[in-house]
Formats: structure tokens, C-alpha cells, sequence
């Protein structure tokens, strides 16, 4: 998948969802990116996903011609995720919420469905607490067959339902940072779009500006909890710095 075109806004590839930038939030537009670029590359994705319930997946498939999206479940329990392919000394380990969970769930959703990127979470959504982990803590995942697979850690607020939209704003918002740092550094689109979508309260400056006036604003803050090699090499989990 390294080294193919990316297709970004107003470059006329994608009219339709260019057309939806100041009608639709930002987790649309990053939806539009996902199936634009997954298209472009003919790759495909899987997802599996614990406290979002599938609405990752309804997200995605919200963009007409998700078809890139080839399946996705929701592994609610230990037991189910076991099925899937988490091994049962991790969960054991580690317990649900966590970045090793996270990578294990967006690796068994590659290998599963057979996809070339596979995207995990896990994570809590309240009220109350689970294992020791407040509402809106999460872990999200993505597992490529050729460049393995990065987890990031995710502290949402709000209610219930508002925990998991933003969960699940996150990874796919993790899903664009890695299609768009394939084969070169994520491009000031991007950038913008992930920094601007991410503070809460953030009013859009889309609403009031063209598609290439946003304004300037520092990279996002990814910073990935656990990277991991390409799965023909042994698997390290490395702290970031």
C-alpha cells in the first residue's frame, strides 16, 4: 500500500465528498478520506470493536460506496473477542482495556476477514468504571499486514453516548493519520482536519471559509501508546517517547 497517490481535497478526484465539507462534520469528512483513499489503493478493512458497539463501522459505511469495508463485529465480551482470535492470556494479562487488546482485536479483524488493515477498540463507556479504568478511557488500533500495527490511548468525556461517538471519532481518525503516513508526512489537510475535529467545543471553520482557507494550526497530537513491526518479525511493544 506504501508509495500509491493519495487523493485529497480540491484536487477534483473526490467532488461528492468535497461537496460534503460544509454541510457535514468532521467525522464524515475523514470518512470520505477512508474510502477515497482505501479505493484509490484497492485495499480493504475489517473492524472489530468492544465499547463502540459497531458505530465505527456505521460510521464508515455512512459515505456511499463503502465497499472497502468488507466486515465488522462487534466482540462485546471476553469470551467473543477470544473467538475472533484475542488470545486468552492476553485478555488474562492485561485485562479488556488495553493497548494490547486494542492491536490484537485490529490484528484478528485483518486475519479474520481477510483485509489488508484491520481496526481495533476497546475501551469503556460508563457509567460506571471497568477494571479500574473511568468512563472514556479507550484504546484504539490499526494492523496492517505490511506495517504491522499502532495503538493510541483515548480519554473521552461526556455521557454514554457521547463517550462512544468520540471513541469512535478517534479511530477513525487514527485510520486517516496511518493511510495518510504511508508513503510521506500527513499532509497539511489532514493535519488541519485531525487538529481542528479533536478539542471539544472547536467551532468549525468550515462553516464560514472555503475548502482551502483553514486556518493554521499546529500537527495533532498522535502519539502512539504501542507500535508494533510488520508480522513477519517478532512483535515488541515500545513505550512512545
Amino acid at each position: 500500500m506504501r508509495g500509491l497517490p493519495l487523493l485529497m481535497p480540491g484536487t477534483g478526484a473526490c467532488p461528492d465528498a468535497c461537496a460534503m465539507l460544509h454541510d457535514e462534520s468532521h467525522t464524515t469528512r475523514l470518512a470520505c478520506f477512508v474510502r477515497d483513499v482505501m479505493q484509490a489503493r484497492g485495499a480493504t478493512l475489517a473492524a472489530l470493536e468492544s465499547c463502540t458497539g459497531g458505530l465505527v463501522a456505521s460510521t464508515l459505511t455512512d459515505v456511499p460506496r463503502s465497499g472497502y469495508l468488507l466486515g465488522s463485529a462487534v466482540a462485546y465480551s471476553p469470551e467473543v473477542k477470544t473467538r475472533f482470535g484475542v488470545p486468552e492470556e492476553t485478555i488474562a494479562e492485561h485485562g479488556t482495556i488495553s493497548p494490547e487488546v486494542a492491536l490484537a482485536l485490529a490484528e484478528a479483524a485483518s486475519t479474520w476477514f481477510g483485509t489488508d488493515l484491520g481496526l481495533g477498540v476497546t475501551g469503556v463507556a460508563g457509567p460506571a468504571s471497568e477494571e479500574g479504568h473511568a468512563p472514556g478511557t479507550a484504546f484504539a488500533s490499526i494492523w496492517s499486514k505490511e506495517r504491522g500495527g499502532v495503538v493510541i490511548p483515548i480519554a473521552a468525556s461526556g455521557s454514554r453516548s457521547e463517550i462512544k461517538a468520540e471513541i469512535a471519532h478517534m479511530a477513525i481518525s487514527l485510520l486517516v493519520s496511518e493511510l495518510d503516513g504511508e508513503s510521506e508526512p500527513m499532509s497539511p489537510e489532514v493535519e488541519r482536519w485531525l487538529e481542528a475535529s479533536c478539542p471539544r467545543g472547536y467551532q468549525d471553520p468550515v462553516d464560514q471559509q472555503s475548502d482551502d482557507s483553514f486556518p493554521a494550526s499546529d500537527p495533532p497530537s498522535f502519539a502512539p501508546l504501542v507500535s508494533v513491526g510488520p508480522p513477519n518479525r517478532e512483535k515488541e511493544l515500545v513505550a512512545a517517547g
